[in-house]
């Protein structure tokens, strides 16, 4: 038997020609080790003896590159394979799927599917290539391949469908999957769990938790994760405690378990909490850390979340774009510019403005807010890729330092991009005109809301324009703004008139705005 000693794949000498056997075995134990070098000389072996288009050989071959993380060689030798089989082909795709080119495994089966019967194996694959794509409708057309080859009922096949299903947003097909299951078990209530909580139905899913249990299913580490970060979602601290002694019972204690438990804490707002188990971790990692400085963004302690950073620099955890994201909002609350740049310098120094868009939008933002708005528009004019986050950050920052001019015009070059502004966005722009006296431009733009960008107005747009007619002793404009709000029961709009009245010395429009915020408090307390 041929060993895969790389003497012995150099075959020295007369180069004999090894058995099939030989052959088949070599590739096996390569594609087992994961080895691309030993690869290469079995495949330039097996060309050099013209056996590379041999019935057996070739489909061999193929799972052997994908395995060893060569899908382009994998492809070369699948196109010269005369004789394909059902191993080769769902290898490719398999391959396909892995490397990121889920496409094109759906592509090879629309090419192929005539001429091979497909597997589970095959179909497997399939449903995640569709998964990968959040491809329903591919995935509602796989499922109806798998009922004609009667494997619906298959538990491999169902579990691929609930996933498959779950992770494109249809959970009531998910759900209809699961219940034809003939026997449920802790992976297809999981995915059903999953699939709950990532869309934004943790109650659900810890309903789904609950019935798991009373069926006599238990739990698995999965189930758990899952189950703490639905929690997290509902701020359900109790429910969190409960499910943290279950995990401590069961001795689940790995990293992404302690993740779970650390997130669901900060999200539930007892950073206390967080901290111990953050404290308790043997090996704490970049995620760990993100955690914790998230959840003391999120709670307003800015500071601890800048002292957290320096701890981790400091225990050598490098960071990364989420530790730069959530430091530089710190840095943006705090007003810490210092901070701030070096933090820039680091993310440049990291090349990271490349690969991150995020970190862009962070860093105009930072600026912004600290005061420093040509830093920030420099910034933003050297990204390599702006967005109408970045553009909103720039133009919220002019806003709140009064600069209507320079808010319009990066609110005109924004679009002149391509990019259209949200609602945040406009009532930056309605703020900043409001404080320059821009009465005109900001009609135009409010104007422009329904018809040019279709955005409805909300009431804070209505209160600015109330704000902006006002501070311009435009009155009548300011109560016809008034007249045809949707909502007129809050007091801001009424405030923002009465400010204006006191200014002009409208003492029968101002007498009005008073005794109408006073009845809406009454009504409200």
């Amino acid at each position: 038997m041929i060993t895969l000693d790389e003497s012995i794949l150099s075959f020295p000498g007369p180069n004999p020609i090894p058995s099939l056997d030989d052959l088949t075995a070599l590739s096996q134990r390569c594609r087992k080790q994961r080895n691309l070098t030993h690869a290469r000389h079995i495949h330039a072996h097996i060309c050099s003896h013209g056996l590379e288009t041999h019935k057996d050989i070739g489909n061999y071959l193929v799972p052997m590159f994908v395995e060893c993380g060569n899908p382009t060689m994998a492809e070369q030798v699948f196109h010269k394979i005369i004789h394909l089989n059902e191993f080769s082909w769902t290898s490719l795709m398999e391959g396909y799927v892995r490397f990121g080119n889920a496409q094109n495994a759906l592509d090879l089966y629309e090419e192929l599917k005539v001429g091979l019967l497909p597997s589970r194996y095959t179909f497997n694959v399939l449903l995640k290539a569709c998964t990968k794509l959040k491809c329903l409708e591919k995935g509602r057309i796989m499922h109806f391949e798998v009922m004609k080859e009667e494997l619906e009922s298959d538990r491999f096949i169902a579990s691929s469908l609930m996933g498959m299903y779950a992770k494109c947003g249809s959970l009531v097909e998910a759900h209809n999957v699961f219940e034809e299951l003939p026997a449920q078990d802790v992976v297809s209530w999981t995915t059903l769990i999953a699939g709950y909580v990532d869309h934004g139905f943790p109650a659900e899913a810890l309903e789904c938790l609950e019935k798991m249990r009373s069926e006599g299913v238990h739990p698995d580490r999965v189930t758990y994760i899952y189950g703490l970060k639905a929690c997290g979602l509902l701020r359900s601290l109790e429910k969190g405690k409960d499910l943290h002694a279950e995990v401590d019972r069961k001795g689940f204690n790995d990293a992404s378990i302690s993740n779970a438990l650390q997130d669901m804490y900060v999200k539930c707002g007892s950073l206390s909490i967080a901290q111990e188990i953050f404290d308790k971790l043997p090996n704490r990692d970049v995620s760990a850390w993100n955690l914790l400085m998230a959840g003391y963004v999120e709670e307003n302690l800015y500071e601890e979340a800048i002292s957290s950073f320096s701890r981790m620099m400091l225990e050598g955890v490098s960071p990364d774009a989420t530790s730069f994201v959530c430091i530089l909002k710190a840095c943006a609350k705090t007003g810490s510019t210092e901070k701030g740049k070096q933090i820039h310098n680091e993310i440049e120094s990291m090349g990271l403005l490349m690969k991150d868009s995020s970190l862009g939008t962070a860093l105009v933002d930072m600026y912004a807010k600290c005061g420093m708005l040509a830093k920030a528009q420099e910034v933003l004019e050297k990204l390599p890729l702006r967005s109408q986050v970045s553009w909103s950050a720039l133009i919220a920052g002019y806003a709140q330092q009064g600069q209507g001019k320079k808010a319009l015009q990066c609110f005109k070059q924004m679009q002149n991009e391509g990019f259209f502004p949200n609602a945040v966005t406009i009532l930056s722009v309605l703020s900043a005109c409001s404080h320059s006296g821009l009465l005109d431009e900001a009609q135009m733009v409010f104007g422009d809301m329904t018809k040019k960008y279709g955005i409805s107005p909300t009431l804070e747009h209505h209160t600015c324009m109330v704000l902006v007619f006002g501070c311009a002793g435009e009155f009548d404009k300011a109560t016809s703004v008034i007249q045809v709000m949707p909502v007129l029961s809050d007091t801001a709009v009424w405030l923002a008139l009465l400010g204006s009245c006191r200014k002009w010395g409208n003492v029968e429009l101002g007498t009005l705005a008073f005794d109408q915020t006073l009845q809406l408090e009454k009504t409200c307390g």
